[in-house]
């Protein structure tokens, strides 16, 4: 997930994957290298 993204969005994307956990991530490149880790989101923490 992008740091644009809302939290509907991510919580769908928890949801549809099937996973605990996902990255938030943020490429100030260009072509999307050297990607950083800016957040963990899990479903309870954003029901929080």
């Amino acid at each position: 997930a992008g740091p644009c993204d809302s939290l509907k969005d991510v919580a769908l994307k928890i949801l549809q994957k099937k996973v605990a956990t996902i990255p938030i991530v943020h490429s100030s490149s260009q072509d999307g290298s050297f990607p950083q880790i800016l957040h963990i989101a899990s479903l309870s923490g954003i029901l929080k």
